[in-house]
């Protein structure tokens, strides 16, 4: 009985490590820091939690069409920042600040695997304020938004 109680925590500490370490990770093995892309888009939704908040917006184009995938389907990034007591930090406390359905245009470390997310450098707000979110951990330059 002993053993098999000493098993069962071994294996759910295993386990808790395993989803630790899968929650959190490295900008950099993530989002190629070495490339930036910049956007614009509409704000669907807005994921206000730890570790990171994450930022959804429906891409447009430069004539505020929207910009579909190969099947016919917007193209929406996700874009990582980081967490909600950061964002406090830096005076964006208040969710009203990125009111949903405005445009935005942002930059930011575009994901490694192809998938359309990206890690926040800069936020472009309607009323045409530009916010540093992010933080510059390779080579490549914060472009001008």
């Amino acid at each position: 009985m002993r053993k098999s109680l000493m098993l069962t925590a071994l294996v759910a500490a295993g386990a808790l490590a395993g989803t630790g370490v899968l929650a959190h990770h490295s900008v950099q093995n993530v989002f190629d820091v070495n490339k930036t892309v910049v956007k614009q888009g509409i704000l669907k939704d807005i994921d206000w939690q730890n570790p990171h908040a994450w930022f959804h917006f429906a891409e447009i184009d430069k004539d505020g069409k929207p910009v579909l995938d190969k099947d016919g389907k917007q193209v929406v990034w996700s874009l990582e920042t980081t967490g909600p007591n950061g964002l406090r930090q830096l005076g964006l406390a208040d969710r009203r600040l990125f009111p949903i359905g405005e445009k935005f245009t942002f930059s930011g470390y575009p994901a490694r695997n192809g998938e359309t997310k990206a890690f926040t450098l800069q936020v472009k707000f309607p009323d045409g304020r530009t916010m540093t979110l992010g933080f510059t951990e390779g080579g490549a330059l914060v472009p001008s938004l």
